[in-house]
């Protein structure tokens, strides 16, 4: 049985009967959040010795889901910023955090928990009021990988409200060159590539 550090997150892993077992604590690596798990490990061990070992594991992820309770759509979304700052621009990371502020404006306290994919479909919506098809598309991806990303780490239990949200966006008209555009073009053609000017 062993605690390890998966980017920054706490996981325990083990063997028994001959199979591999790997559970997210749901715990960011501290000294007090090792304490935690190490906890956890004694009671899994226990467990096995005893011969009360729960393959499932549904009976050592019960803190994780009464956390899960407690977490709210903006604590979920600033942890996963927090993730991402280390392998986005300052840009985009500039944008994540912005985008925050609308996470706040709609869902409030909200519990994720409480999401729904109704709820989904309705802050799409809300957010169309506001922004082109395209960003809001991107800022959907978002939630979808952040949730994607708590659901690993064992912060949310059950599935992603996010995965059937989707945005139509209209294809890109192609703006065609004005007349004056072509001359220029055909100019340059024929003063520097005269061999391809017809």
């Amino acid at each position: 049985m062993s605690v390890v550090s998966d980017r920054g997150w706490l996981r325990l892993v083990w063997s028994y009967a001959g199979k591999r077992y790997v559970m997210a604590v749901g715990l960011p690596d501290s000294v007090t959040n090792r304490a935690i798990a190490e906890g956890k490990a004694a009671a899994i061990y226990g467990d096995v010795i005893s011969g009360n070992f729960d393959p499932s594991l549904d009976k050592y992820r019960a803190q994780s889901v009464e956390r899960s309770q407690s977490l709210t759509v903006v604590e979920l979304f600033d942890r996963w910023t927090a993730y991402k700052a280390k392998q986005v621009e300052t840009r985009s990371l500039e944008k994540l955090e912005g985008f925050g502020e609308h996470l706040r404006a709609f869902f409030k306290r909200r519990a994720v928990e409480q999401v729904t994919e109704e709820d989904c479909f309705k802050f799409r919506d809300w957010l169309l009021k506001k922004n082109k098809p395209i960003t809001v598309r991107e800022r959907l991806g978002w939630l979808r990988s952040a949730w994607k990303w708590a659901a690993k780490r064992e912060l949310v239990t059950g599935g992603n409200p996010w995965d059937e949200v989707r945005v139509k966006v209209p294809p890109a008209q192609p703006q065609p060159f004005s007349r004056e555009e072509l001359h220029k073009i055909l100019g340059i053609f024929q003063s520097q590539y005269s061999h391809y000017s017809d």
